[in-house]
């Protein structure tokens, strides 16, 4: 693995989320995300793919007016996981124009998607779920589910 890495959910307050990716040298990025994208359903839809082995998925945290993508793609047994700055929060017709990597990392499916599952976990567990979907969007709790499956078969 290129670096181990950790993410975690703040419970989310009036439409925003504190997104955090830490290594083991310290925290690397900090998000406040808003709730206009539905990036902890497509973060799951992301995973699921990925664990079956879908070559590329995508995430995007909109941070008003700046965006982020997580980016990932699987070649040959290997994920490489990258976060992708976007300039003033726009995207553009011309690919990586502006854009700037803030954080990178690579591994097998399981090393990069075990910490994403078990941050989305704990942010399913951190309040009840009528709490989440007032403060965010309703949690896709299926899509969990099916993460979950998906991680037992591949284990």
């Amino acid at each position: 693995m290129k670096n181990r890495f950790t993410i975690h959910f703040d419970p989310p307050r009036y439409g925003w989320m504190h997104v955090t990716l830490s290594t083991d040298e310290g925290p690397a990025i900090f998000i406040t995300a808003s709730h206009i994208y539905k990036s902890v359903d497509d973060l799951l839809t992301a995973l699921a793919l990925l664990l079956k082995g879908s070559p590329t998925a995508s995430v995007s945290w909109d941070e008003e007016p700046q965006e982020f993508d997580f980016c990932f793609e699987q070649d040959s047994g290997v994920v490489y996981f990258e976060v992708v700055k976007l300039p003033h929060g726009k995207r553009t017709r011309r690919e990586g124009a502006g854009q700037m990597e803030v954080f990178s990392s690579s591994g097998t499916v399981l090393e990069i998607c075990l910490p994403f599952w078990r941050a989305l976990r704990a942010l399913q567990c951190c309040m009840p779920l009528s709490e989440f979907e007032t403060a965010w969007d309703p949690f896709p709790v299926e899509k969990l589910a099916e993460v979950n499956r998906l991680i037992k078969g591949t284990r």
